[in-house]
């Protein structure tokens, strides 16, 4: 569900072997920090495959629906930052772990 008052899109991005779902998050952290302060970001981490895309409107639910592989995933959160006018991640949620 898109708790935010905004469209936002939602990623699930697969994580890299040898990496870990902590980095990804810290690496959105990082991400949200510089789009709030008007900054440029870091940019996608070259660590994670973007595998699903959902867009939901301010309060709308929905189903990711598409081909996974084995390995950790973490959903990430997308959305308008007024502060660069552009589209940045916002939070991600996990580890999902696909056997």
């Amino acid at each position: 569900m898109n708790e935010t008052d905004a469209l936002a899109a939602f990623h699930m991005w697969r994580i890299a072997d040898g990496y870990t779902y902590d980095q990804l998050a810290a690496h959105i952290v990082e991400e949200r920090r510089l789009a709030e302060a008007g900054e440029p970001g870091l940019g996608h981490p070259f660590f994670v495959g973007d595998l699903i895309e959902i867009v939901l409107q301010a309060r709308e639910s929905g189903t990711m629906v598409g081909t996974v592989r084995s390995g950790t995933y973490g959903i990430v959160c997308i959305r308008m930052f007024q502060q660069t006018g552009k589209p940045r991640p916002f939070g991600v949620i996990g580890p999902v772990e696909v056997q």
